[in-house]
């Protein structure tokens, strides 16, 4: 099974916290984990071992639509990574 979780960022947020931390226990019951940020780096960013799978969404020009609401993003990463499970925060 391969889960992606997407969150905004990983940096010092409480989400932030669990996320990293579900990413890094779930390999350890078999589970493939991909993390999807729209933000690169942060404190939990750098904490994920070597086996999390880590993607920043890329958002093309910092003046499109697409920046603020990046649905067609998430999209594509999605049908790219092919999850069987998504997890996001509200955040998302």
């Amino acid at each position: 099974m391969k889960v992606l979780l997407f969150i905004p960022e990983l940096d010092h947020g409480g989400p932030d916290r669990v996320f990293s931390v579900l990413a890094a226990s779930l390999p350890a019951h078999g589970i493939e984990t991909s993390v999807l940020v729209q933000v690169a780096g942060g404190h939990y960013w750098e904490c994920l071992p070597a086996s999390i799978e880590k993607t920043v969404l890329s958002l093309g020009d910092a003046e499109a639509p697409d920046k603020r609401y990046p649905v067609r993003a998430f999209a594509d990463a999605v049908r790219q990574l092919k999850p069987d499970v998504v997890l996001c925060t509200l955040r998302s």
